[in-house]
């Protein structure tokens, strides 16, 4: 183990006696667990994994959880005029309303909680439940899967004029096909053949570079899948684990489990 300097070892015991205070909320322990994550105060255990199953008995996910719910909240009580989450499990689902590059979206977050906020007002509560946010967001998400099946696919094709010698009749056209580049020198300008222009190489959307393209576009439907599925999976388990006040390790338990049946049975 990596001994921690003083001030390290100073910074390590403000932060875990936020987590050991028997008062603390969610929103305090995810700050406290992500200061000494990204602090590297754990390096004393090797790893923040097994800090946290040694110190607290607490599974990698469930830290996780906690730490992002904490960031929505943080950003909740920033950016929007309106009631805060009480608990983690009402924050839960927002933390899956992820951007194009798969991090929390935070402003659509916050967004989704005051829609949450408002129908809970309108049926006369104080607060929505776990169980309404989980609806607002799945909503949003059905909202979004409908705007992307619907939303057409643009093929920009630039014609480009250059010299053809074979046929001596000056400027023949060439297309730019901008959904796809050369795999062997990231060219983007093709003939009509499918060759790279720079490099020659037939990869091109012709005729002899199909293949390649095809194969690509199954290999992105392949991950698509693995995604969806393990999506469905942490979605399906979060979902018994609010229902059942299942802890983190029964929960991790059932993950495995639905996980191996799938692939055993070929659905996975």
């Amino acid at each position: 183990m990596t001994d921690l300097t003083t001030p390290n070892r100073n910074a390590l015991a403000k932060h875990e006696k936020v987590i050991d205070r028997a008062a603390r909320t969610f929103v305090e322990t995810g700050e406290a667990l992500r200061a000494i994550r990204d602090g590297d105060l754990f390096r004393a255990y090797g790893s923040f994994e097994a800090y946290l199953r040694q110190r607290w008995g607490m599974e990698l996910r469930h830290a996780e959880h906690i730490m992002a719910a904490s960031m929505v909240v943080a950003h909740i009580a920033e950016a929007n005029n309106c009631s805060l989450p009480g608990n983690e499990a009402q924050v839960r689902h927002l933390t899956t309303v992820r951007d194009n590059s798969g991090q929390i979206d935070l402003g659509q977050a916050g967004e989704l909680w005051q829609v949450a906020v408002h129908k809970a007002t309108e049926a006369g509560g104080e607060l929505p439940t776990a169980a309404d946010v989980r609806d607002v967001v799945t909503a949003w998400k059905d909202a979004q899967k409908a705007a992307a099946a619907t939303e057409p696919v643009v093929i920009d094709v630039e014609p480009v004029a250059v010299d053809d010698d074979d046929e001596g009749e000056g400027e023949q056209p060439r297309e730019r096909w901008a959904e796809h580049a050369c795999p062997n020198c990231s060219g983007m300008e093709f003939d009509e053949d499918g060759d790279c222009v720079q490099c020659r190489e037939p990869c091109g959307p012709g005729d002899d570079g199909d293949d390649g393209f095809q194969e690509d576009r199954e290999q992105k439907a392949e991950k698509l899948v693995a995604a969806s599925a393990k999506e469905a999976l942490c979605s399906f388990v979060d979902a018994w684990r609010d229902k059942y006040d299942l802890d983190d390790s029964l929960a991790s338990a059932m993950l495995g489990n639905v996980a191996a049946i799938l692939l055993r049975d070929g659905e996975l």
